[in-house]
């Protein structure tokens, strides 16, 4: 939750971005109540943003990532796990996630082994994956050619860590494959088309809304 967000165009950080009554990281947070250990990687508009988060959950830890401007999303995951020795998730901070389906993702991490979250492919700028027959396991990530699954920026890892040298998250699970992936529902928040898309799609989404 660190960038800018510039292409989407709100002049603000995606987690304060407006969907229907609530700001993105409202539903985010929904389903994370349960989770022990919450950290937040800030940097544009930190303050905002902690000050946002603080009001509806008070123990998440806030990890600062100064050099934002000039540093990945796999930067500031790195930074917020590096000192972390035991499995753990990562959730983009551009996402609105289906509560059951993310629920049902959460579950299948019980046996501890690195599980990797896709999703229909629908955003502008998708990450691809290509997978076994069985739909069971990622054999490559690719920008093209176009395929049915994406990257949703959902994992639980287990074993590795996220290099802060790569430009982005898929890189550091490249080198890993063939990886565990289960399909999960949620829409990613990059451009005005997937914001518009995922505004559609948010009375679906298992959220109890005003």
């Amino acid at each position: 939750m660190a960038g800018m967000g510039s292409r989407l165009g709100k002049n603000c950080p995606k987690g304060l971005v407006d969907i229907g009554q609530h700001k993105l990281v409202w539903y985010l947070l929904q389903n994370t109540f349960d989770i022990p250990d919450v950290r937040i990687v800030v940097g544009y508009c930190a303050e905002k943003v902690i000050d946002y988060v603080r009001s509806i959950r008070n123990d998440v830890t806030f990890v600062h990532n100064d050099i934002y401007e000039t540093t990945s999303c796999a930067f500031s995951i790195n930074m917020g796990c590096r000192d972390i020795d035991e499995p753990y998730l990562i959730v983009d901070g551009d996402l609105l996630l289906n509560c059951q389906s993310f629920r049902q993702f959460v579950n299948q991490t019980q046996d501890g082994k690195t599980l990797i979250g896709i999703t229909l492919a629908k955003t502008q700028d998708a990450v691809f994956v290509e997978l076994d027959s069985q739909e069971k396991n990622i054999l490559s990530f690719t920008r093209k050619p176009v395929s049915k699954w994406e990257w949703s920026g959902v994992a639980y890892i287990n074993g590795f860590t996220i290099e802060s040298s790569e430009q982005f998250i898929c890189d550091t699970l490249a080198k890993h494959l063939p990886l565990r992936c289960q399909p999960i529902d949620c829409y990613e928040i990059d451009t005005p088309a997937d914001y518009q898309l995922a505004l559609e799609h948010l009375g679906e989404l298992g959220y109890d809304l005003p």
